[in-house]
Formats: structure tokens, sequence, C-alpha cells
């Protein structure tokens, strides 16, 4: 894994330094707070550092971390497949029910069956998700025909 890992670590450090490099061409701050640069080159920089260190990290154990068993394939692909139907759907009924139903039905996947857990988990996750994005931040989300 550690040559995967090397592999990987220098493709994120040089998208990170296309990011910031990118980020330059933003127009200037208006000095009442940060310009438009100041998201992108933070995010940038994190990556940067967590690349370096993905470079550098010695692993203890080189065996086989990914190894594909028979009754992990359903999961995936019903996870995949979940995926595109939630995308189909976030439009149709809007971002609430469709991040309600793809919880659960990931819950489900995951080996959880208690009904109060997924019910509730469920519906405080897609409460939290609406009030921090389109009461907090203001960013619209899609509201459907149902919501």
């Amino acid at each position: 894994m550690t040559l995967a890992n090397r592999i990987i670590g220098i493709g994120l450090l040089l998208f990170s330094i296309y990011v910031w490099l990118t980020a330059n061409a933003f127009p200037p701050s208006n000095s009442i707070g940060p310009g438009a640069d100041f998201f992108p080159k933070v995010t940038a920089t994190i990556l940067g550092i967590l690349s370096v260190l993905l470079v550098f990290k010695k692993e203890e154990n080189a065996g086989d971390i990914f190894t594909l068993q028979r009754g992990s394939i359903p999961h995936f692909i019903g996870g995949f497949i979940s995926l595109i139907i939630y995308v189909i759907l976030v439009p149709i009924i809007g971002f609430f029910i469709s991040t309600v139903l793809v919880s659960l039905f990931w819950m489900l996947l995951m080996g959880i069956r208690r009904w109060v857990v997924l019910v509730s988990v469920s519906i405080l996750l897609s409460v939290v998700v609406v009030i921090l994005f389109e009461y907090v931040m203001n960013v619209p989300i899609p509201h459907g025909v149902l919501y």
C-alpha cells in the first residue's frame, strides 16, 4: 500500500498546487472580509499538508488491505445504485425526503436493524443538514414537489 499512498499523495499534492495557483486569479478582497480566494487557498493548503503526510507515511502492515468478499459485492452495488437514485430523486421529491430515504437504506446496508435508530437518525441527519445549509448559511437546497 505504500506505493499506492505515494502515488495518490503526489497526485493530491499536484492538485492542491493547481488549486492554489488558480485561486490567485480570483478577484481581490474588498477589505470587508476574506476574499474569494480565501476558502480555496485554505482547502488547498490543508490538502497539500495531508498529501505530504500521506507520501511519507510508513506502513506497519503492507498486506492486503482491500480484500473483496462475496458478501460485500451486493452492498457495494446497492450503495452505488442508491446514490444514482438519490441524485435523480432530489430534484423531484426534494432534498429532505430523499436524504431520509437514502440514509435509511445505507444504514440498513451497514447492518443497523433497530427501527427507532434508523428513523430517528435519518430524520435528525436531514433536519440538521437543512438547518445548517438553508437557515445558517443561506444556501438554497432543492425542495421538490413534496417539501
